[in-house]
Order: C-alpha cells, then structure tokens, then sequence
C-alpha cells in the first residue's frame, strides 16, 4: 500500500463514526439533555442535589413523551382520515369536490378583497357613512354655495370696476372745475383792466374809445357768463357723480357682506366634509360607494365561505372522520391527489419525528432512573437521604 492509499484509509477509519449532516440535525431538534454520570459524594447536600437533579430530568423527558403522545395521537387520526377519504365512493367524492372547489374560489375571492387597497382613508370612509343619504343634499347645498359665491364675487369685481369708473368722472369733473375757476380770474383780472382803462379814458382821452370799451364789457360779461354756467353744469355732475359713487359704495358693502358670509360657509362645509370642493366631495361619495359595495361583497362572500366549509365538515362527518374540521384548510388535497400524497408524506414524516423524540426521552428517562440507582450503590451511606427525596418526588 502506498503512501496515498495508506492516507485514504485513515482517512475512511475517521469519519466511519462520524454523524452525518441528518443524524446532527435530528440531534438538534431533540431535547438537549444530559444523563448524569454517577459519582461519590462527601455530603448529604451533594446527594440530595444529585437525585434531584436527576429526578428534573426524568419529569422534563416524561413530559415531552406524554405531550408528543397527544400530537402523535392527532397525527395518527389525521393518516386514519386520509385512508377514509380515499375510501370514499365515486358519488360522494363528486359531492366533496364541489365543495373544496367552492371553498377554494371564495377564500381567493376573499384574498383578493383583503389585497385591494382602501380607495379613500378609513376616516373618511366613516364619516360618509354617518351622513348616510343625507350627503346627497350636503352635496348639492355645497355646490349651490360654491357657484353662489361665484356669482357674488363677479358681482363685487364689476361695482369695483363701477366705482373705479365714478370716481374716474368726479377727477375729470374736479379738473374741469379747477380750470374754469382759473378761467374766471383771467376774465375777472380782463374786467379790471377794461374798467382801469375805461376810467383813465374818461379823465382823461374824453370817451374817444367808447364802442371799444363797451364791446370788451360785452365781450367780457359773456365770457363770465359761460364760465360761470359752465362751472355749475360741472358742479352739477360732480355732485350727480358723488351720489352714484355712494350708491355704489353701499351696494359694494352689500355685496362684499354676501360674500364673506358665503365664503365662510364654504369654508365650514369643506372643513366638515374634508374636502375643497363639491366637485371633490361628490369623487368621494363616488369612492365610498365603491368600497361599501366591495365590503358587502366581503362579507357576503365571508358567509358564503362558512357555509361553503360548514357543507364541507358535514359531508366529512358522514363518514367518521375523526377531525373533518381539519379538511377546510386542506380543501386542495381534495382536489389534487398530487397534494394528498403531500399531506399524507408531511403526516408520516411527522409522525415518525414525534416516534424519535418519544424514544429519545423514554430512554433518558430510562437511563437517568438507571443512573440513579447506580448512584445510591456508590453511595450507600447516603441511602436514607436519597430515598427521602426520591419518595418526595413521588408523592
């Protein structure tokens, strides 16, 4: 043998005892307990400690054996009622089926429903569903404000414009007025001239520019005469002006009341409905409706689905299953025999997990019982206080 195969060998003699990857991992998944070695002990506290000790352990292994007994016992009934459902005639199998199918299409229904998401906050999904019909006339209470408002604030904008116009013609009027009185002292300092001149041609140039004096007093008594009918048709609008701006400074005032008392109540209503607009509150409404009819087709679906499994466990019944009940969430195993060999592989595999972990205990506790009797022979002169605490468990 050469120096390879002498190094395969040894190598071969290493691992033959070794676990493999499945006997480690069944290891793990049994109870990690410990059989305790026996050994002499100098006190009676380290006697007691020991037995009690042990005892713990064989209570933790007893344990475990009685409640993987309980399971192991479902698991038994769950491989009888597969054999009895295979059992079960052509016609009733046909019954069977239609129901699993059933179950299988409204729990997808259902799971499609509990998928899709809510279209509007559950907040406002609840407070449409308080207001009830009576949204209807929220709805169109809100709309009527909303283009009311509209209305009041075109309104306001053209008395705005109006006002603007008046006030426009009062300047004009205002500018005229100004002018003619500028006009008028022009005349007036005319007149005086023509009087100072009429004066002096008296004393002194004896009434030479007679008909030349009287034509500029004509001339100018005609002049103040336009002036001054002029400055009165003027004061005349003004004042008809003045009384058109006030008219439509109340009618604003009027109108500008309407509207802050509108928007207000606009403002309410969106707030109360959460929302901007009636056009939005109607797109909820809307939104609302649809989820509402989705929830009772939920629900409707919900109770079709219990009746659709309390169907299902009846027709199980019949026929002695010991746990029908279990079938509604194994209805694809009633459809597919592919699935049933499925159910049936996962049974017996747990079947035979819960048989290791029985035995697995069974011998602890076998061998930790063993072990205490063995530590009562090494320590004989320890008999009485081992035998009190053993009893003690017992009890």
């Amino acid at each position: 043998m050469g120096l390879f195969g002498w190094l395969k060998k040894r190598k071969q003699e290493k691992l033959k005892n070794k676990q493999t990857i499945g006997e480690y991992l069944d290891d793990m998944e049994r109870p990690a307990l410990v059989v305790p070695v026996p050994y002499r002990v100098t006190t009676s506290e380290e006697a007691r400690g020991f037995v009690e000790n042990a005892l713990s352990q064989i209570c933790i292994a007893n344990k475990a054996v009685e409640d993987a007994k309980d399971e192991y016992e479902g698991v038994t009934n769950s491989l009888r009622d597969v054999q009895i459902i295979a059992a079960i005639p052509e016609e009733a199998k046909a019954e069977l089926a239609t129901a699993a199918e059933r179950i299988r299409e409204l729990s997808a229904e259902r799971a499609n429903f509990q998928k899709s998401p809510n279209k509007i906050p559950e907040e406002q999904y609840l407070k449409m569903e308080s207001y009830g019909e009576n949204i209807r006339d929220m709805m169109k209470r809100l709309d009527d404000d909303e283009k009311y408002a509209v209305v009041v604030e075109n309104d306001m904008h053209a008395l705005e414009g109006e006002k603007s116009e008046i006030r426009y013609e009062i300047d004009e009027a205002q500018d005229k007025l100004e002018l003619y009185k500028r006009l008028m002292g022009w005349v007036v300092g005319a007149l005086g001239a023509v009087v100072v001149f009429t004066v002096i041609n008296i004393a002194m140039l004896e009434g030479q520019y007679d008909m030349w004096i009287y034509g500029m007093l004509a001339s100018i008594g005609i002049a103040l005469a336009g002036i001054f009918a002029k400055q009165q048709e003027e004061r005349r609008e003004m004042h008809f002006q003045e009384r058109k701006l006030n008219r439509a400074i109340s009618l604003l005032n009027k109108v500008k009341v309407r509207y802050v008392n509108i928007r207000n109540s606009i403002d309410y209503q969106h707030m109360k409905y959460g929302v901007q607009s009636a056009y939005e509150l109607n797109h909820i409404w809307g939104l609302y409706l649809e989820m509402k009819r989705e929830r009772e087709m939920y629900r409707n679906s919900s109770r079709e689905l219990h009746d659709a499994e309390t169907h299902l466990i009846s027709i199980l019944s019949d026929f002695q299953l010991l746990d029908p009940r279990i079938w509604v969430h194994r209805s694809e195993a009633l459809l597919d025999d592919r699935e049933m060999v499925e159910v049936r592989h996962d049974l017996n595999v747990r079947r035979q997990k819960l048989r290791k972990n029985m035995e697995y205990n069974r011998q602890v506790a076998e061998n930790t019982n063993q072990s205490i009797k063995e530590f009562a022979k090494m320590n004989e002169g320890f008999a009485e206080e081992i035998m009190s605490v053993v009893s003690l468990r017992k009890v």
